[in-house]
């Protein structure tokens, strides 16, 4: 954020300043914005946006009424959907209602629910603010093992591991399944196998659906390592935070630590059984 500010939205504002200043405005007087509100408008932007239809694309808006009903982590117990309606008549093209699904008669002062979709904690927490200890949608986020290496500091080995990843289409983080999988890398999807592949192949260009049983033994090495640093991180955190704070944005970080600390040790202890 930090960057896109500096990058991007002060150049921006400069220019708009010099504009209104050319016509006679007096923007000039006052202090341009500062990266805290940036960060305030940017959080309370993506945590209340809906992606509407428009044309043959989407654009992303806040809908006024619409941004104020929370998620259901389970759709069945939602009570509430917006749905865009086109309507060729408005010089907008359409509009958003808020409906009832199935036609179910809302009790006076019901509380709405709508499912935002099939979201993980960490996107629900880094989008929307909040987690859910019990969420079925769940996953786990690895990062690889040189994510915390400066990028000035990054060996040649490194750089060409980033350079195929870029070069296939493919992140360098890796998305794993809530449940372990028993056969560890045999049993998750391709393309988080071909990232794995990525991160511990000797040979980084030279791609084959049957990896030898020595690179599978480093991937899951690799994994085991990912897992416990992550697990150690967690613990740190919590060891070195007040658990006695209760604003909601800590409440949210305190579920999404427990539900990634539970996904982690149970992805430890199915890892101890996977071919080393």
């Amino acid at each position: 954020l930090k960057k896109v500010f500096e990058l991007k939205v002060k150049p921006a504002m400069g220019a708009l300043i010099q504009a209104d200043n050319a016509a006679g405005g007096n923007l000039h007087a006052q202090a341009p914005p500062g990266f805290d509100e940036f960060k305030w408008a940017y959080a309370t932007f993506w945590s209340r946006v809906l992606a509407i239809p428009v044309g043959t694309r989407e654009l992303e808006s806040i809908v006024p009424g619409i941004d104020m009903v929370n998620h259901v982590v389970d759709p069945k117990y939602a009570n509430a959907r917006w749905e865009y309606v086109a309507d060729a008549s408005r010089i907008d093209g359409g509009y958003i209602v808020l409906i009832s699904p199935r036609n179910r008669k809302l009790d006076d002062g019901e509380e709405l629910f709508m499912s935002y979709g099939d979201k993980s904690n960490e996107e629900l927490l880094f989008t929307y603010g909040f987690a859910d200890e019990d969420n079925e949608n769940d996953m786990l986020v690895l990062q690889p093992p040189w994510a915390n290496e400066p990028v000035e500091d990054r060996s040649g080995d490194v750089n060409a591991r980033v350079a195929e990843l870029a070069a296939r289409g493919l992140p360098q983080h890796v998305i794993l399944p809530r449940v372990p999988p028993k056969r560890g890398y045999r049993d998750l999807d391709h393309t988080t196998q071909e990232i794995l592949r990525i991160w511990v192949s000797e040979d980084v260009t030279k791609s084959t659906s049957k990896p030898s049983a020595e690179t599978v033994s480093r991937i899951h090495a690799a994994l085991r390592a990912a897992l416990g640093a992550q697990s150690s991180a967690l613990r740190r955190i919590e060891r070195d935070i007040d658990e006695n704070t209760s604003t909601a944005r800590e409440h949210a970080c305190k579920a999404y630590r427990r539900a990634e600390r539970r996904a982690i040790d149970a992805y430890l202890d199915a890892a101890s059984a996977w071919p080393r």
